[in-house]
């Protein structure tokens, strides 16, 4: 009898799904993978479990994303010049790079192009400071690259506080879709 082979949760996954899809509906299955971050099997078992699917920024999302808002820019070139709407595009897509705002986005705060109608339409699935984002998700790192130097001058104390002054970075990127 051959040895099991758990993953890297411990679970013993020993069974095979397989399904036939349509290539349009393995078109929008693999842009929402790709988007996710996730394996295809990670991303369709959370989907089935109705767990929240958290996208953590890596590469693979980022080059995901730009190609994905590459494609829509070319539908929006297509339509300036008098073609015709397609039903995909209709979906309302917003994205703003840059400092964001959490009190516009909760709507502490209503700016003059928000429609207070609309907003008990708004979800909200996390709300957690930043600061407390970037201890979760770096200080493994930092103590990982602190631990590889050898001039205290190049340790970093606070990786939040190193981007939030610093020049080059700038604390977080919002996209909304």
């Amino acid at each position: 009898m051959s040895l099991k082979v758990y993953d890297g949760q411990g679970r013993w996954r020993n069974k095979t799904v397989a399904f036939r899809i349509s290539p349009e509906e393995d078109a929008l299955l693999e842009t929402a993978v790709a988007l996710s971050g996730l394996t295809k099997q990670d991303y369709i078992i959370r989907r089935l479990q109705c767990r929240d699917v958290v996208v953590i920024g890596n590469p693979r999302v980022y080059k995901a994303l730009r190609n994905q808002l590459g494609a829509v820019l070319e539908e929006l070139l297509r339509i300036a010049v008098g073609e015709s709407v397609s039903a995909d595009l209709l979906d309302t897509i917003s994205v703003m790079l840059g400092k964001g705002s959490v009190s516009h986005n909760t709507r502490e705060f209503k700016a003059k192009n928000v429609d207070a109608e609309r907003t008990q339409y708004n979800n909200e699935y996390f709300n957690t400071p930043i600061r407390e984002v970037y201890r979760e998700l770096f200080d493994e790192a930092v103590e990982r690259y602190n631990a590889k130097q050898t001039r205290a001058d190049r340790c970093i104390d606070d990786y939040y506080e190193k981007i939030r002054t610093g020049k080059q970075e700038k604390l977080f990127k919002e996209i909304i879709l």
